[in-house]
Order: structure tokens, then sequence, then C-alpha cells
């Protein structure tokens, strides 16, 4: 059994307590930094929490605050998934292009009314939608008792509800900055006849209180970047949109079916078009195009856009603020083109449905090359799938019929809106300029409408039937991805 201790065994060396009293410290330290992680490692999360989540007026307030910083973001993440969710009780997530409706334009070279006029419920009790007036007469004029009904303009209670025309907000406001320089323009976009018949502008004060009253509702698209990974239908629309700007589609250097962009200086806009030849994996030798050399989109990947995706990156620092996505007249030509040399057959068929196998590639190669662009972009770039155009022929569009229902089905299974661009315009023939391609004219201000209405949404932007209920400030470009988010999960609602 151990004696009791003495003095002299309860006394420490000084080395030695000096140790102990490290030891101590170094146990408490660890404690404390298991309740509250060390400040070092606060400073890290709080750089990228601020960069992927705070504006420069939060930031500002969060430095002011006396709270953590990981508290005040909590606050921030509080408040906004309140906002969230106030905006969606209130029906602020209206996609007017996802209603049914009609297209209105008054002839078929005016541009500057041509919109999509939604329909939206309760519009049939509305007074104008009535077809009988109160003393029970019709409200469309007559000849002979029998109706007759007139191409005028819908009445403004209803055309009041259409979606903001953008495009020829952009072109206004282009026609009237041209004039403030001094420069000739056509307010009719006949630039060839402005030419033609030089004179200068008159620029009046009535005109430049509206260029500033358009300036300040267009801002919102400074230093954007929309990327389309398309075929030629999108390459042609961006290049007519462009047109408006007063700016060319230029192409790159391995030609136009690779790489092509637009940009407008005026407002740092930035439309890039990469060209997907469809979701083939080979290129043939039955193919129809026997100088492009590269098909498969791996391949195209690689050597045509990789190198260039910085360009497209917009002010979030990770995406652009928009992706639209397409493939499908390019797959329903591989199809039926590798059907014609398997059988030896001397004419194109495009009256067959696709089958079972052919819909299964087409879909999982959708599925991979959407999932390349989300491996680069992120999983969560605002994005779109623009519902493929038809051709213009009698009954050839079977097959195509058969992709959009296909790209129907794989967006939705991989969390993706989509454009319905194609779906509004079917039938449209008159407005193509060859077989396959959507001409200038009122279905490409609509396409423009359409894209300007999803980009406008990216940058913090708000419109409810037809009214901005918000405009976008400049420190909202950084969070594209919680502006997109706001809406989405009602627009995946949508049962199309």
């Amino acid at each position: 059994m151990a004696g009791p201790m003495n003095m002299q065994t309860m006394t420490l060396h000084p080395q030695r307590l000096l140790v102990l009293v490290a030891f101590v410290a170094a146990v408490i330290f660890t404690i404390v930094s298991i309740a509250s992680p060390a400040q070092s490692s606060l400073v890290e999360v709080d750089a990228a929490e601020k960069a992927n989540l705070l504006t420069p007026t939060e930031e500002q307030a969060a430095a002011e605050s006396e709270m953590p910083m990981q508290e005040v973001i909590q606050e921030i993440r509080v408040e906004r998934d309140k906002s969230v969710t106030q905006t969606v009780d209130e029906g602020k997530c209206l996609n007017p292009y996802s209603q049914k409706g009609f297209i209105w334009f008054p002839n078929d070279k005016e541009e500057t009314d041509t919109t999509y006029v939604p329909f939206y419920p309760g519009m049939l009790e509305q007074p104008f939608a009535s077809i009988w007036n109160e003393d029970g007469t019709p409200t469309d004029p007559t000849i002979n008792g029998d109706r007759y009904y007139p191409d005028d303009r819908p009445p403004y209670d209803l055309m009041a509800t259409a979606p903001h025309r953008w495009m020829q907000d952009f072109r206004r406001h282009y026609i009237l900055l041209q004039k403030s320089r001094g420069n000739t323009v056509s307010d009719d976009d006949d630039s060839d006849a402005a030419l033609a018949n030089p004179r200068k502008p008159i620029y009046t004060k009535l005109e430049e209180a509206e260029l500033q009253a358009l300036e300040e509702r267009l801002s919102w698209i400074r230093n954007t970047r929309v990327l389309i990974v398309s075929d030629s239908v999108d390459r042609y629309q961006a290049t007519f949109m462009c047109d408006r700007f007063g700016e060319a589609l230029v192409t790159g250097p391995t030609g136009h079916q690779t790489a092509s962009w637009c940009h407008v200086p005026y407002w740092n806009f930035t439309v890039t078009n990469w060209h997907i030849s469809s979701t083939s994996t080979t290129r043939p030798d039955w193919w129809w195009l026997k100088n492009m050399a590269v098909v498969p989109f791996e391949r195209r990947w690689k050597e045509f856009y990789q190198g260039s995706v910085r360009d497209v990156i917009g002010m979030n620092g990770k995406s652009p603020d928009l992706l639209i996505f397409q493939t499908g007249i390019w797959d329903h030509k591989m199809f039926v083109t590798g059907r014609r040399a398997k059988d030896n057959a001397v004419d194109f068929n495009y009256q067959r449905s696709l089958n079972w196998r052919e819909m299964r590639f087409y879909m999982q190669r959708v599925r991979k090359i959407i999932g390349m662009m989300r491996s680069t972009f992120g999983d969560d770039v605002p994005l779109l799938f623009r519902v493929t155009t038809l051709r213009q022929g009698d009954f050839e569009n079977v097959g195509i019929h058969n992709i959009i229902r296909a790209a129907r089905f794989v967006s939705r299974e991989l969390n993706i809106e989509v454009m319905e661009f194609g779906s509004l315009v079917q039938g449209y023939f008159q407005f193509y300029i060859d077989q396959l391609h959507v001409g200038k004219g009122p279905l490409s201000v609509l396409w423009s409408n359409m894209m300007f209405w999803y980009l406008f949404r990216t940058q913090g932007g708000i419109e409810v039937k037809g009214e901005l209920m918000k405009l976008p400030e400049p420190q909202e470009q950084k969070n594209v991805v919680q502006n997109w988010k706001l809406c989405h999960d009602v627009f995946m609602n949508d049962p199309k």
C-alpha cells in the first residue's frame, strides 16, 4: 500500500508546469473549437457563402452587424425562403407561354404588335369574352343577320395580359439611340429603304424622355450571357434578333455548323450558339453532309466548344445566365437516312413513325448530353429544352412528334423546364423561308420575346399577366440560380 504523498512529491518543476498549462489550454481550445468552429475555417466558409449568396448590400449589412456571420447568412436564407413562399402564394409564378392562347400579329410583315396572347383561367367570364350584348344582340358585326369576324385588334383587357414585348422595346431603344447620335435608321425595320433615302433624323425632347424610360426598363440585360446548344433553327432566330440590335452573328473559324455568336456592346449582352448535329455517337458513311467530319457531341464538345466555355459564363461566375438546349430535326434526319441506307432504298421515308429502339436511343443520348453540360455549368444552371419545330411538308412530321414527346418525358425526368416555341408556331409554314427554318418576321419576334422573358426571370425579374411586378436589381445578377428556383417547382407542375 502506498504511503501518503509528501509536499515534495506534489511540487512540480517549472518546465513541467508549463507543459501542463499548455496541455490544458490545448484541451480547452479543442472543446471550444468543437462548440464553435475555428475563426480561420469561418473565414473560408464566410468567403464562399458571401460569394455565392450575399448581394453587395447584404454583405455590407452583414459586416456592420454584431451577429456572427453564419447567423446573418442563416437569417438571410430564412427571409429568402419566406419571400419565395410568399411569391408563390401570391400567384406570381405564371408562365404566359405555357398557357393556352394564340399568336397575335396584324399582318404577315408587321412586327410591332406581335405577341402571344395567353388564355388565363376565368377569361371566358370576362365581359370582353361575351358573344352577346346585354340586349341580346351579337357583339360581332353582322350582315343580313349573319355574324362576320373582322381582323381587328383584340380587346385591350385581353391584350393587357399578354407577356411584355421585350424585343419591340429593345428595337425601339436601338432606333432612338441611333437618332440621338444623329444616325439614320428606319422605324419600320426596313434598313435598305432608310439607307436609300438618307436623312438627318429629328430627335425630339419627347423621344429623349422615351429613350431614358427604355434605358431604365431594359438595363437588366447588361452583362448577360445566353448559350444556345441547338441547330440552325435557333441560329437563324439568334441572327434575326441580333439584327434588330444592329449587330451581326459572327461565325467561328470552324464554320457556322460549329460555333457562332453575337455581341451587343452597348449592353454587353452576348448570345452564343453551339451547333449540335443530332445525338449520333458515330459519323456513318451515309451521313448526308460529306464536309461534316465531326458528328458525335462528345467530339464536338472537345474540339469546338470546351475551349470557349469561359466566354459564355455570366456574372455569376459559374454558368451562362440562360442555357437553351434542343435537338430533334437532325435526329429525325439521322433515323430516316439510316433506315434508307439499311434498306438500300431510293426515297427518304419521313412518314414513318420512330420505333422503340430509336426513341430509347434518343432519350438516353439526350440525358447523357444534358449531363455533360450540367457537369460543366452546374446541376442548377437555368436550363430550358426548346420544343422542336416541324418540317414544312405533308405527312413528314410523325417522327418529329415522336421526338417531341420523348423530349418532354426526358425533360420532366431531369427536372428541366420546356420552352414551347416549337409547339406555338406549329402550322405557320407561311413564315418559313425554306423547308425547315422559321424566317424573320412575326414568329422570330415571338422567339426573341420568349427568350427575353426567361432571361428576365434569371436576373430576378417578375412579370405576371403582362405586369412587370419587379425589375431586376444589378446585384441580383450573381444569383441566377436563386432567381430561377423562385418559380421553377411551380412551372415544373405544368402538365405538358
